[in-house]
């Protein structure tokens, strides 16, 4: 029907940005932007392989969203996160976020309408889909 039409087509417009970085043939993180309430925000989910942490690769990734969000109509990017996760302290902290302490979890919050630093040139290939 019709109406079931509208609802494929408004879910493929909804659907998250995902960026991938490629070290040799194989994806070693991912980053998926999703389309939160609150108009310009999105929520940030990051992974990277164990023996990538603390190489760069989620700086990359998270540049390569905040590069992309520029050009378009987000302008905040949140992401949670355990208190003991020192490695995503780093990187928010680098990407000079909001961080708000509630119970066990950070809750951070970035603008992309400026300049947050360059991303580390590293090897790595960006995937964006």
């Amino acid at each position: 029907s019709h109406d079931c039409l509208n609802e494929h087509a408004n879910a493929v417009e909804t659907a998250p940005r995902m960026f991938g970085v490629c070290v040799g043939e194989r994806i070693q993180g991912i980053l998926e932007l999703y389309d939160e309430a609150a108009p310009g925000h999105v929520e940030v989910a990051l992974v990277v392989a164990r023996q990538w942490h603390n190489k760069g690769l989620g700086w990359a990734l998270l540049g390569a969203a905040m590069e992309w969000m520029r050009q378009s109509e987000w302008h905040t990017i949140r992401m949670s996160f355990s208190r003991n996760n020192w490695p995503m302290r780093a990187l928010t902290h680098r990407a000079n976020a909001q961080l708000s302490l509630v119970f066990d979890e950070i809750s951070a919050c970035i603008s992309v309408t400026g300049h947050h630093g360059s991303v580390r040139k590293n090897g790595t290939r960006m995937i964006v889909g």
